[in-house]
């Protein structure tokens, strides 16, 4: 329970630069076996202003609209830091975020709908593809974590119920077959197709030097639901909202 907001940065699969790629699976260790001067990623844990996280502007809990402010902060370091020439090098930007959005849908269903959903990360894209150059931009599909309400239906910790109410009350808590639930499995069917058409509009692919890549692979992930005894479903379920922004 005390370890369940750890931020491991170094770790993180997009940027994380902890070890190398024998013992660490990330996108920074896999291009640093072909690139020994690529710079930006993060390292070991903490917040988004610790140095250790470098270009990392992920913040838990972030929804889309704070989007455009994360990619205004990450704009102003790279333009700031010696390491990188931000006209000349080549850059690779992810985005993932949308489940804190699907979490709070229920609340407010016109304020976190799939256009909104969507506009709000056109807007950071549009200052990306303005300002941004030399650079390939992974846009990730939200994931589908309706199953992870399994693990919270069968477990018998209260640290779970408490995990439901903080992070994500519009999910986990729903009953089985319901209505609620079906609209919820809408929903994120909507994000996921509202951002595949954004980009499709070619909106992006208007420079030679600048484009956005929608990476579906989440669509279909199959989510380890079958645990030992005594795994700790609090942390587990934590882990996988808190590092989604």
């Amino acid at each position: 329970m005390l370890d369940r907001n750890t931020q491991y940065r170094g770790l993180a699969w997009s940027i994380g630069g902890d070890a190398s790629l024998s013992t660490v699976t990330t996108l920074s260790n896999i291009l640093s076996e072909f690139n020994t001067n690529l710079t930006g990623y993060s390292t070991s844990t903490g917040g988004p202003s610790d140095p250790v996280s470098f270009l990392n502007r992920a913040v838990p809990g972030a929804q889309a609209e704070n989007l455009s402010d994360q990619t205004k902060q990450l704009m102003k370091i790279m333009k700031n830091d010696s390491r990188i020439n931000f006209d000349t090098d080549w850059k690779i930007v992810t985005i993932f975020i949308g489940i804190h959005d699907l979490c709070n849908y229920c609340k407010d269903i016109n304020h976190y709908s799939a256009a909104n959903f969507s506009s709000r990360i056109q807007k950071a894209l549009d200052i990306l593809h303005a300002e941004v150059p030399r650079t390939l931009v992974n846009l990730v599909e939200v994931m589908d974590f309706l199953p992870l309400r399994q693990l919270f239906l069968e477990s018998q910790l209260p640290c779970s119920t408490y995990v439901a109410e903080e992070y994500c009350s519009c999910i986990l808590p729903i009953q089985e077959g319901s209505s609620e639930l079906m609209m919820m499995s809408e929903a994120v069917k909507a994000y996921q197709s509202s951002i595949q058409k954004l980009v499709e509009t070619g909106r992006y692919d208007t420079q030679d030097n600048f484009t956005v890549v929608l990476q579906p692979f989440l669509r279909t992930i199959s989510l380890p639901l079958q645990v030992c005894p005594g795994f700790n479903v609090d942390f587990y379920l934590a882990q996988i909202l808190c590092t989604s922004a």
